[in-house]
């Protein structure tokens, strides 16, 4: 488990490093500066791991706005057909009561009248 930690953690600091420097050319070089040869070839291979592991989650999320770009003409119009249908169901249920006080109005008329 402590390893899993320690690469996480390792991860997190150079992809850091590499943002804060200015790139992966940059961050190899600073971290040069401070390793031996196997280590930086490590921290190579890592860092491209992680760049590979980035790029495949930049390309799944593009993937995903496309897809949602093709749906939402089609759920805008689902929307606009919803909304149309409840505005004709309330002028139908106003024209409904409508009708109803106008015909209580008719009788309180007529009883009036007489």
């Amino acid at each position: 488990m402590s390893s899993i930690v320690a690469a996480t953690d390792a991860s997190l600091w150079i992809t850091g490093l590499m943002a804060a420097s200015g790139g992966v050319a940059s961050l190899v070089s600073i971290i040069s500066l401070f390793t031996t040869r196997r280590e930086l070839e490590l921290v190579k291979s890592g860092i491209g791991t992680e760049i590979a592991a980035i790029s495949k989650r930049v390309t799944a999320m593009e993937e995903d706005v496309r897809d949602l770009k093709r749906e939402l003409p089609e759920m805008e119009r689902r929307m606009q057909a919803a909304s149309e249908t409840r505005a004709v169901d309330l002028h139908e249920r106003i024209n409904q009561v409508l009708a109803a006080v106008s015909e209580l109005r008719g009788r309180i008329h007529e009883r009036g009248n007489h």
